[in-house]
């Protein structure tokens, strides 16, 4: 499967007894520490298109993501593009505070995924919904 293609389980759980068995069930895992920041429109034209535009912070690390619609499945399990790059500390600051340009972030996406149909439509999509002007928290 390509790089930019996410595969997610998420589970329902019912109450704090069904996930204390879960935990139980996996054993011990690693602790992160995450922050996350959804990026649109003021009028939600990102989130009305269902493409999330995410900035998080997790142990230190800073990246920016954007994320397509789930594609339609009959399992529990979900399938969408999913594109990431880091994003350094002052550019990740100044987005949070004044807004972030995705167009030169869409164009190295558009690099690094080279010409897979499926990628280069999201970005087109993306593209059109970021253009003229940067997007807020």
């Amino acid at each position: 499967m390509p790089e930019w293609i996410e595969t997610e389980l998420k589970l329902g759980l019912i109450g704090e007894e069904a996930w204390q068995l879960l935990r139980a069930r996996l054993g011990p895992g690693r602790v992160l520490s995450q922050a996350n920041h959804f990026l649109d429109r003021p009028e939600g034209s990102f989130r009305g298109a269902r493409i999330g535009i995410r900035l998080r912070a997790e142990n230190g690390d800073r990246t920016l993501t954007a994320k397509g619609d789930s594609a339609p499945s009959e399992t529990v399990l979900t399938r969408r593009i999913e594109l990431e790059s880091a994003i350094d500390d002052t550019t990740f600051d100044r987005a949070l505070r004044e807004g972030l340009d995705l167009v030169p972030w869409i164009e190295g996406w558009r690099e690094s995924a080279g010409a897979e149909p499926e990628i280069r439509d999201f970005l087109d999509r993306v593209e059109a919904l970021a253009a003229h002007a940067p997007l807020h928290c």
